[in-house]
């Protein structure tokens, strides 16, 4: 994956800080520098089973608007998005929404929860299972290790046999851009992001609590 900003900052914060493994660096997109990263697979890798997993820290408490962490496609009618949507500012819900080819909504979950602290990095994980004959079970999202089952909106693949727009080849990959409007930009830092093909993991494959109770990476 390319920089294709040189605006972005590399940041010392660190998701955490009584772990083994540390995460040295972060990157921090802001709207002021039209801060984004892009690509474009090839080809096609699995598109019914992968894993997203990275460490997120609201940088701008103020935005009242949606913050793109991860988008793919360029269609308003087949894409995937991850963003902070803030309807109220200052404190931002984490959306997970796509929309299959001709515009079918295959996944849309929105957290009850609230994310308003920018003094801390939070982890996200994302774990699309197209396969499981369990609905719910299709698409999980995790935040700090511990599956989020209270939605504010929760809508699962009904049909195991769509396809996410997730790993199609051809169809283009932004980080801290909705490439669908070159617009809604992310204010905040992300680190250690990673993407798994072909398999639905938990976020025991990327963290662990402390004896103290606190999610750290590993």
């Amino acid at each position: 994956m390319s920089i294709l900003s040189d605006t972005m900052r590399m940041g010392a914060s660190q998701p955490s800080a009584d772990t083994a493994y540390q995460i040295e660096k972060s990157l921090l997109f802001t709207t002021e520098d039209s801060a984004k990263l892009e690509w474009t697979p090839a080809s096609d890798g699995s598109r019914r089973q992968w894993t997203w997993s990275g460490w997120v820290k609201k940088w701008d408490v103020t935005t009242n608007t949606h913050q793109t962490i991860w988008n793919v496609g360029t269609d308003n009618n087949y894409y995937f998005r991850l963003y902070l949507y803030s309807a109220v500012t200052g404190s931002a819900r984490l959306n997970w929404n796509e929309q299959y080819s001709g515009g079918t909504e295959l996944i849309d979950l929105l957290t009850e929860q609230v994310f308003r602290d920018p003094g801390a990095f939070f982890h996200i994980v994302l774990s699309c299972d197209m396969l499981n004959s369990v609905e719910a079970d299709r698409a999980k999202m995790y935040i700090n290790g511990k599956r989020v089952t209270t939605f504010n909106t929760a809508n699962y693949p009904d049909n195991a046999n769509l396809e996410s727009p997730v790993n199609k080849g051809g169809v283009k990959v932004s980080y801290g851009n909705d490439a669908r409007y070159g617009s809604k930009q992310l204010n905040s830092y992300l680190s250690d992001v990673q993407f798994i093909d072909g398999l639905a993991l938990s976020p025991a494959a990327f963290g662990e609590f402390s004896s103290a109770g606190a999610w750290n990476p590993k």
